[in-house]
């Protein structure tokens, strides 16, 4: 029975309170309603307005140590005072939100919450502009939102496999990847073949290359110009020039028709080419097959004896034209696959068994343009990095 009849007590004196309200409420309507029977002291001195019934619960419940409770009759008394933008009606709520805080019983955080919440209401109200037709267009009712607990960013993963669908595999980009592999694949074979079955000459086998190579990148030139920067037209041309290092590499490193000197700066003419291509046309396929294929085609002379100086040092220059057209376009997946496909041959043309640890003066070499390329790559990223970043 004391349960029930301390509830009842409670009831009881938010009803006096809340009749208490209702009566001052009336009197106020009244009073602008016929503002003539009202004498002009009254209404320049208005009685005290009762304190609002939510203050009221909120005060009698902490005095019975209900800090919950109280919590929730002081938040609606917040929202009331900020909606009606009253300054001391926020400030006695803050009070008691102070008092409820330090009460204790484990709801130190959710008091803590409103009185940051309450003081930043009188901060906005004090600051707010008062425009002239505040009184009749009252400013819409903001809440700002309870301050979320502090919580560490989430850490992004450094790499995430990229989502394939079905789409992806069969449409017209992944038909074009696939007829340049295939092509760009026939070429080099072709004269790794012609060797091992004594086919035609080295100079047939070599014009035959030159041919191809040209007749693929010309037609994926026309192509463009008459039906727009299609995937074919692109990979064809990115295998044009892939096959022109292939034919050039043969013919310097399996059949000495041309001498080192003249084939490193032919094969920088090639690279040029490929480069500007990538550029001008703004195109990740081009690079990928002419630059990142012309990379990758001294593994097929693997099969005729292995890595050679020459072969490596064509790489090289091929890499130095990846890191340029990865750099300015921000391509950075491309720069990380011509590293990767560069140094795991500089890596085993040094590590070759007859070299017994001690390299030849042109390997040192070759090593060590390998090296400055990496870090003048690596600076050159950071940099063109920074500067997106602002």
């Amino acid at each position: 029975m004391t349960m029930l009849q301390t509830q009842l007590d409670d009831f009881a004196k938010r009803l006096r309170a809340l009749e208490n309200e209702f009566e001052q409420l009336q009197l106020i309507a009244a009073a602008e309603a016929q503002p003539e029977q009202f004498p002009p002291k009254a209404i320049d001195s208005p009685q005290p307005f009762p304190r609002p019934p939510y203050l009221l619960w909120a005060q009698d419940q902490l005095q019975h140590g209900k800090v919950k409770a109280a919590l929730k009759s002081l938040e609606i008394a917040r929202a009331r005072a900020f909606d009606e933008r009253d300054l001391d009606l926020l400030a006695e709520t803050l009070g008691l939100a102070r008092l409820a805080a330090s009460m204790g019983g484990g709801m130190e955080p959710q008091a803590e919450r409103l009185i940051y919440v309450i003081e930043q209401n009188i901060r906005f109200i004090e600051h707010e502009p008062v425009a002239a037709s505040a009184a009749v267009h009252p400013l819409p009712t903001v809440r700002p939102p309870l301050p979320a607990p502090d919580r560490p960013p989430a850490r992004q993963p450094a790499f995430r496999v990229p989502q394939l669908e079905l789409s992806d595999l069969l449409g017209a980009r992944a038909l074009a990847i696939a007829g340049g592999v295939v092509t760009l694949l026939g070429i080099v074979f072709f004269f790794v073949l012609a060797v091992n079955r004594g086919w035609i000459g080295p100079a047939g086998r070599v014009g035959l290359g030159v041919a191809a190579s040209l007749a693929v990148f010309g037609g994926g030139v026309e192509l463009r110009r008459r039906y727009g920067p299609t995937h074919s037209a692109l990979a064809a041309v990115g295998v044009g020039i892939a096959g022109g290092f292939a034919t050039l590499l043969a013919a310097t490193a399996l059949y000495d028709l041309i001498p080192d000197a003249a084939a490193l700066a032919i094969v920088a003419a090639i690279a040029a080419v490929g480069l500007v291509t990538a550029l001008v046309w703004n195109s990740q396929l081009i690079a990928g097959f002419g630059l990142i294929g012309a990379t990758c085609v001294p593994a097929a002379e693997a099969a005729q004896g292995g890595l050679s100086v020459v072969g490596t040092s064509f790489v090289a220059i091929v890499f130095a034209a990846v890191a340029i057209v990865a750099l300015r376009q921000r391509w950075r997946d491309l720069l990380i696959v011509g590293a990767v496909a560069s140094g795991l041959q500089i890596v085993a043309l040094v590590l070759r068994p007859e070299y017994n640890g001690a390299g030849p003066w042109r390997i040192v070499v070759l090593a060590a343009v390998f090296s400055l390329l990496y870090t003048a790559a690596g600076i050159a990223y950071e940099l063109r990095l920074r500067t997106a970043l602002g």
